[in-house]
């Protein structure tokens, strides 16, 4: 994080080589420091919806130009002085800072916040055919992506009418009706 001056309002000075000074009173103001105070959630993959919060994110301009997961650019879905709301874009597995630019040139860092997981895969699908009712198995690597649980799963484009248990590696769901 770059240095910063001390909060308030105050004047500019210029001062030459000779020695010559010209000067505006009251004509600058010291904002806080943005800073971030969580990236929620910490880790994720491609198309993951990430949450930071914090306190002076537009660092006195009108909108956050930039962010960054790891390296990684990702786009802007919100934004506002104490919350941005990105989605990953594609990185490789590896932890790195969250950094946040604004419109001003103003950032802030948090260092070490988000990790890049592997991209999820699915290896199976048991059974390949049925219909609603039908009991199917998932199974997968880093299925979750991060996440916790599951909003939405689909059959050939039909949404499940359950899911029976759910894990990083193995999703059961009872298959829609059409």
């Amino acid at each position: 994080q770059a240095a910063h001056g001390p909060v308030g309002t105050g004047s500019v000075v210029l001062t030459s080589n000779t020695g010559s000074v010209v000067s505006r009173d009251n004509s600058w103001t010291y904002l806080s420091a943005s800073t971030i105070s969580s990236v929620s959630p910490s880790a994720g993959a491609l198309g993951t919806r990430v949450t930071i919060n914090g306190t002076d994110l537009l660092g006195g301009g009108a909108t956050i130009l930039r962010v960054v997961l790891a390296g990684t650019p990702a786009s802007i879905i919100s934004q506002s002085n104490t919350a941005v709301i990105v989605q990953a874009g594609f990185g490789s597995p590896q932890t790195g800072d969250v950094v946040i630019v604004a419109d001003t040139g103003a950032f802030c860092t948090s260092n070490n916040s988000w990790t890049y997981l592997r991209n999820s895969d699915i290896y199976s699908v048991s059974p390949q055919i049925g219909q609603g009712g039908s009991i199917v198995t998932i199974t997968g690597f880093q299925l979750l992506n991060g996440g916790g649980s599951f909003t939405s799963i689909r059959l050939a484009g039909v949404e499940v009418s359950r899911i029976v248990s759910q894990s990083s590696t193995q999703v059961v769901v009872v298959a829609g009706y059409s």
